[in-house]
């Protein structure tokens, strides 16, 4: 996988695969990522502004988890490099990757939307 891949396709539709009998569920989880992210990128700017190394982890856990069993490949690898950076003594500086996060966030919503997982 590519550093810029944004998402699985083939792990995306081995998920809806699942819903096969209600694929409302499956487009719900597309919002609630939508909705989750947006508040857990904006928590996770304050939390690293206030270098709350707990709270930032947790969070970039949470969405590294959310956001790899989407298929949403880029952004989980992205939370990985937070993840791993509190514990790095030469330190990623994560204010950095956090814009890029927030980035790749809005080119897989335009992704999503364009394949039809989101409106």
């Amino acid at each position: 996988m590519t550093s810029t891949q944004l998402t699985n396709l083939n792990k995306i539709n081995e998920l809806k695969d699942l819903f096969e009998d209600d694929l409302s569920g499956f487009f719900d989880l597309f919002v609630e990522f939508e909705s989750s992210t947006k508040n857990i990128i904006a928590t996770l700017k304050v939390e690293i502004e206030q270098n709350n190394a707990k709270k930032i982890i947790h969070l970039a856990h949470t969405l590294k988890g959310f956001s790899g069993n989407l298929g949403l490949e880029r952004l989980s690898q992205l939370m990985s490099v937070i993840e791993n950076s509190i514990d790095d003594e030469n330190g990623t500086d994560i204010s950095t990757v956090i814009v890029e996060v927030e980035s790749v966030f809005n080119e897989t919503l335009k992704e999503c939307v364009a394949n039809g997982y989101l409106k």
